[in-house]
């Protein structure tokens, strides 16, 4: 229901009658809107970072990749919408994509042989141009040659730290 339309403006009796539920059973569970949208957040999370584990990511840019294609994905789209929605009050999300995916960074260029101080040291760097290029990837903002030009300059920095 909320891939169609808006993660705001979705009437709840929409989202009940799509589950299967009555209204009051989805406000039995769900209080608020927010408790529905911060549940869905965490399911849509684990679901897409078990996808992504599953890739064949042998190299940071095989991983970057793969994180980058998954950002075609409605349910990626509507993790960047819920996250919009749920941090407008200044309340951060208990479980954020940016938190896995510097990890996930972390792990990939330490699996490249880099030292770990280096490695934090690029994740800083790499992790938050992913982000950006991944929410612009999510809503299709980029150019053909963004993300092949991006992956070039992770390889580049990877080869310089290394």
């Amino acid at each position: 229901m909320f891939t169609d339309g808006s993660v705001v403006t979705t009437p709840l009796d929409a989202v009940a009658t799509a589950a299967g539920v009555s209204k009051a059973t989805l406000f039995f569970h769900f209080g608020e809107r927010r408790e529905l949208l911060e549940a869905l957040t965490g399911e849509l999370y684990i679901e897409l970072y078990h996808e992504l584990g599953a890739l064949d990511a042998s190299t940071i840019r095989v991983f970057l990749e793969g994180y980058l294609r998954m950002q075609s994905d409605p349910r990626v789209r509507l993790l960047w919408a819920l996250g919009d929605v749920l941090t407008a009050d200044n309340a951060p999300l208990r479980d954020t994509a940016y938190a896995h995916l510097g990890i996930a960074i972390g792990l990939h260029l330490a699996g490249e042989g880099l030292p770990p101080d280096l490695a934090g040291h690029l994740t800083a760097v790499v992790a938050p141009a992913t982000f950006l290029i991944a929410r612009r990837a999510a809503f299709g903002q980029l150019e053909d040659d963004e993300v092949p030009e991006f992956l070039d300059h992770v390889d580049a920095l990877v080869q310089l730290e290394g």
